[in-house]
């Protein structure tokens, strides 16, 4: 070697690290907390006092992504009985698309437990279009309530969940009432992407002994009538003899466009 290149070769080998070790990179993921970070998820999990601990996850979700693995194992071990899925939850609905990496473990957290449904639909749809896939999953829940708040989430991802339709509809037979009610909001705001799919079960849903919301029905079934002759016939039969009043003016609104 030209002696004007040992300086820079000897100090370039005294700069690496020693064989086998990493190179410390600030992109490198994270798997332990600070210090510091974990004594504030300890607050959070077990302060008997709640602004405390309402503090501690709000600070968490400060740390940016660094803090989503930690809450995944967080997930992972909650039974569902402590509470301790929907505080890590509440720290994934503040950091929205970045806690991406913990849908896996809300989804299942949704599914299997009746703790914190409406916590972990919600950090599911902060993660947003990417979280469509496990929402869908929870609307075969063995839950109501878990099946009820995948549908909302799924619902105010509308846009982004055209594939969920199939499902919502088949939810329209539930034997649980706040699910099947739950279906019928959702499809109403799917308007025309839910027909004609959902249209001949919604028709059924128009008679005196259901015990959803008529008026709601006859708002999911809005979008169908300027193609579906069936429909429009029995929301004009609804807007003038339904015997109720919301019903009728509901019908003669969907008839009307407004």
């Amino acid at each position: 070697t030209a002696p004007h290149m040992r300086r820079p070769l000897c100090l370039l080998l005294l700069l690496l690290p020693a064989c086998g070790e990493p190179i410390p990179s600030a992109s490198m993921p994270h798997d332990r907390l600070s210090a510091e970070a974990e004594a504030l998820v300890q607050t959070m999990l077990t302060s008997d006092d709640l602004d405390a601990r309402g503090a501690a996850y709000k600070q968490l979700a400060t740390l940016g992504p660094v803090v989503v693995p930690r809450m995944i194992q967080i997930l992972d071990e909650d039974s569902g009985n402590d509470g301790n899925g929907a505080w890590a939850a509440e720290v994934l609905i503040l950091l929205g698309p970045d806690a991406e990496p913990a849908m896996e473990a809300l989804a299942q957290q949704l599914i299997e437990t009746t703790e914190c449904n409406a916590t972990t639909s919600t950090a599911l749809l902060s993660i947003g279009k990417p979280a469509v896939p496990h929402l869908m999953r929870a609307l075969s829940s063995e839950h109501p309530e878990a099946r009820v708040w995948a549908v909302d989430a799924l619902m105010k991802l509308a846009e982004h969940a055209g594939a969920a339709i199939p499902g919502i509809v088949k939810l329209l037979e539930d034997e649980d009432e706040d699910v099947r009610q739950a279906a019928v909001w959702a499809l109403r705001d799917f308007g025309a992407r839910a027909h004609p799919a959902a249209t001949r079960k919604l028709l059924t849903m128009l008679g005196p002994d259901d015990e959803v919301d008529r008026s709601d029905v006859v708002d999911a079934l809005a979008a169908a009538v300027s193609t579906n002759e069936q429909v429009r016939a029995r929301l004009e039969a609804l807007s003038k003899d339904d015997p109720d009043e919301y019903v009728r003016e509901r019908a003669a609104g969907a008839l009307t466009g407004e």
